[in-house]
């Protein structure tokens, strides 16, 4: 039985499509540009982004070892994927990675967070903080000088 949380779409559609956007990404860069041409943009775009993901994971309190990992191959191999749809597609290329982005996983967690935060409970908790905040700064035990 399904959960109430997950669908087939996001248990087999999607990983079914991205996977096919991804492989034909790559083929057309391996057509358009070569196999040295995709290897040197993977590694470019690798030794780009692991520096710059891990100072900024580093930065925020996070470990930095996702950003080497698992964040840097992700975007690097995005980057390879989309400059072979673009090669190969043209202005179709487009279409097809916003479909696969649109309907992402992430996508639809980031709405349902940012659905909660507006009318949940995330938001009395803001009105609250900021209550506190306000009788902090004008309450009666201010001095003036």
């Amino acid at each position: 039985m399904i959960s109430p949380r997950r669908s087939v779409w996001y248990d087999a559609g999607w990983p079914l499509l991205a996977g096919l956007v991804g492989a034909l990404g790559l083929i057309l860069a391996y057509l358009g540009i070569g196999l040295l041409g995709s290897v040197v943009a993977f590694a470019l775009m690798e030794l780009t982004v692991a520096p710059t993901a891990w100072s900024l994971m580093t930065e925020a309190g996070r470990p930095g070892r996702p950003a080497i990992f698992e964040l840097a191959p992700a975007c690097a191999l995005a980057t390879v994927v989309t400059l072979g749809l673009v090669d190969g597609l043209g202005g179709w290329a487009v279409p097809l990675l916003a479909l696969v982005v649109a309907t992402s996983p992430l996508m639809e967690q980031q709405r349902r967070r940012a659905w909660a935060r507006r009318y949940g409970s995330d938001r009395a908790e803001m009105r609250r903080e900021f209550d506190e905040i306000v009788a902090h700064g004008f309450g009666t035990d201010r001095t003036e000088s």
